[in-house]
C-alpha cells in the first residue's frame, strides 16, 4: 500500500479553526490564533499546531496547543507539523523566536523535548512552573544557535 503525503497549509477560515478544535478533547478546548498549520494526509486533517491569542499570553508568540490524532500521533509527524510552523513564522519579519509549553504530565513530549535540549540545544529552557516548563525556540532562519547543554 502507498503511504500518503503529509501536506500542511495554514487556517484561514473559522471553518478551518473549528476543525482544529473538533481534534481536540472536550478537556483541552481553547481558543486558537493566527497562525494556525494544519496537516493532513489526503484529505484527513491529523494534526495541528495553532498559536495562543495575546489576550491570553501577552505581546508573545507562543505556540500551542500541538495536537495529533492518536492513531497518527508521532514524533515525525510532530517534527513535520513544528517545520510548518516555522517555515511560516520565518517568512515574518522581525520575528526570531517563539516559546511554548510542555506539561509535566505530558511524559512522551516532554522527554523528546528535553532530550533535544540537552543533546542538541534546538530549544532554551526558560522557566519550570508547577504545571510544565516553559521553553524558547529561536528560528533557524535568524542564525541564532544554541549552544548544547554541559
Amino acid at each position: 500500500m502507498m503511504r500518503t503525503t503529509a501536506t500542511a497549509r495554514l487556517a484561514v477560515v473559522p471553518e478551518d479553526y473549528r476543525a482544529c478544535r473538533g481534534l481536540l478533547p472536550a478537556t483541552e478546548q481553547c481558543w486558537l490564533a493566527y497562525p494556525t498549520v494544519m496537516v493532513y494526509r489526503g484529505e484527513q486533517l491529523v494534526g495541528f499546531l495553532a498559536t495562543r491569542p495575546f489576550k491570553e499570553v501577552g505581546k508573545r508568540i507562543v505556540a500551542g496547543p500541538l495536537y495529533m490524532i492518536p492513531e497518527r500521533a508521532t514524533i515525525f509527524l510532530a517534527r513535520r507539523i513544528q517545520e510548518a510552523y516555522e517555515r511560516y513564522l520565518g517568512s515574518v519579519p522581525g520575528v526570531t523566536f517563539y516559546e511554548f509549553h510542555v506539561a509535566h504530565g505530558n511524559s512522551r513530549w516532554r522527554e523528546f523535548v528535553e532530550g533535544c535540549v540537552d543533546r542538541y540545544g534546538l530549544a532554551e529552557r526558560r522557566t519550570v512552573t508547577s504545571s510544565g516548563t516553559w521553553y524558547r525556540r529561536y528560528l533557524p532562519s535568524t542564525g541564532l544557535v544554541l549552544g548544547r547543554a554541559s
